[in-house]
């Protein structure tokens, strides 16, 4: 389940030492978000956002899910973006 693997990947930032939010998912339609975001996590740094077609794709693949969604908690962990040192490091 997608949940259990975000939970599992929080924690495990969380032992690192990054403060973490309790991060719930919900599945979108990327036409009306961004073509170029199957993933994506909110503002608020306490949602992913999984694109419908995306979802498909990773809910019976746990490798996809792993690499996918910790990089999208990586940018909630640092809230920071691509190039950036501390999202780097996460």
């Amino acid at each position: 389940m997608i949940q259990d693997t975000i939970n599992l990947i929080v924690n495990r930032y969380r032992k690192l030492g990054y403060k973490v939010k309790n991060i719930k998912w919900r599945i979108v339609e990327s036409f009306a978000y961004s073509v170029l975001a199957p993933l994506s996590s909110e503002k608020t740094n306490d949602i992913i956002s999984i694109d419908d077609a995306a979802f498909v794709d990773l809910k019976n693949n746990k490798a996809a899910q792993m690499f996918y969604l910790a990089h999208e908690i990586a940018h909630c962990a640092t809230d920071a973006n691509h190039g950036d040192k501390s999202f780097e490091e996460a």
